[in-house]
């Protein structure tokens, strides 16, 4: 015998509502990894010799991750 229609539907429900929710959970996880190593960042910035080296890194170092995700998706596909 098959499935009816509602019991169809309410598995779709629970399996789009299953891929949303861990969409969202890999975008949190993303940008706390993301964040976390800003630190690592600026102390490898901190070593630079030069001013002129050191404070680009420090600015690309100290970028937000929004910017950063813009960024990335504005890069030309290889």
């Amino acid at each position: 015998m098959g499935h009816s229609p509602i019991k169809k539907c309410q598995r779709l429900r629970r399996l789009m509502t299953s891929i949303a929710f861990s969409i969202l959970v890999q975008a949190c996880t993303t940008q706390q990894l993301y964040d976390s190593a800003q630190g690592a960042r600026q102390y490898d910035c901190s070593k630079l010799a030069d001013s002129a080296d050191r404070t680009q890194c420090f600015e690309a170092a100290n970028r937000r991750y929004e910017q950063y995700t813009r960024d990335q998706n504005d890069k030309p596909k290889e």
